[in-house]
């Protein structure tokens, strides 16, 4: 019986050359690095699991306000995770006859899932003092938007 004899392809040629070449670099690596090497791959291959399977989403908070400077502040689940100070910006002249407006906004990074929202807004300097809470609902890397209206009557809409 005649031998016919099979020739390599280009593929598994190309391949074992990437093995050689994986193995050369590999033995350049003192053992105490492979291991760190190593165990540091392994962590982050979990962190990045684990990131995926729970999640973040996206909280686009805008607050509308007629305040000339206010404390702010956001809790998720009863956790503070963002608090600052905002202002508004001078009054100019042909504001003087109409309302002043300003509006803050802010994304912020939430967990995922059904939270309990809450947003704090008080000034001293023009005697307001209000909370708003919410219940949202926001898949992993999917976005929302919460609107504050802080009326004149004393109330957050």
């Amino acid at each position: 019986m005649p031998e016919t004899r099979i020739q390599p392809s280009h593929a598994s040629i190309l391949l074992d050359s990437v093995k050689a070449s994986f193995n050369r670099v590999v033995t350049l690596i003192p053992p105490k690095g492979r291991t760190a090497l190593l165990t540091g791959s392994i962590v982050l291959i979990s962190l990045a699991v684990y990131t995926s399977l729970t999640g973040s989403a996206t909280l686009n908070l805008i607050c509308r306000h007629a305040l000339r400077s206010a404390d702010i502040s956001v809790s998720i689940d009863g956790k503070t995770i963002y608090a600052d100070h905002i202002s508004a910006s001078p009054k100019k002249f042909y504001e003087i006859l109409g309302k002043r407006s300003e509006t803050f906004s802010k994304s912020l990074t939430v967990p995922s899932g059904n939270r309990v929202v809450e947003v704090h807004l008080s000034s001293a300097t023009d005697g307001f003092d209000q909370t708003k809470q919410c219940e949202l609902s926001v898949p992993p890397g999917k976005e929302a938007t919460l609107l504050i209206e802080a009326q004149q009557s004393g109330s957050l809409l």
